[in-house]
């Protein structure tokens, strides 16, 4: 399994960035120079090496196919706002990103609850 997760390591090589892979080729050159054994470490860097491959696939698949999709839906807030939400996010565990589309995920169901409840009430006179 090893040798197989180091040959697709090797393979991912075209994915990485000029710098990325100047770093990657200097802690491979680190490694050759360690004494004992160092799998876990050529593991650890084959792991990192996938890890930009599969990025950089997601990323460019998401280039092609995002605007039919996805929307983006943003607002401009103080930076104090901003802030405290980052700081809400954190506490909640979670990355900006997910905190806001929560947020939003619950202001619309909140909206549409609300709007339901109008309606059933005229209807009912």
């Amino acid at each position: 399994m090893r040798e197989r997760k180091l040959k697709r390591a090797q393979r991912s090589i075209p994915y990485l960035s000029a710098d990325e892979e100047i770093a990657m080729v200097a802690a491979l050159k680190c490694l050759g120079r360690l004494k004992g054994p160092v799998c876990e470490m050529e593991e650890r860097l084959a792991d990192i090496s996938l890890a930009i491959q599969r990025t950089r696939k997601r990323r460019e698949s998401d280039a092609r196919t995002d605007g039919a999709r996805r929307k983006l839906v943003g607002a401009r807030l103080p930076l104090e706002d901003a802030e405290r939400c980052r700081k809400c996010a954190e506490l909640e565990g979670v990355s900006l990103y997910r905190f806001v589309v929560r947020a939003l995920q619950v202001a619309c169901e909140t909206a549409e609850t609300a709007a339901a409840q109008r309606l059933a009430m005229f209807s009912e006179r």
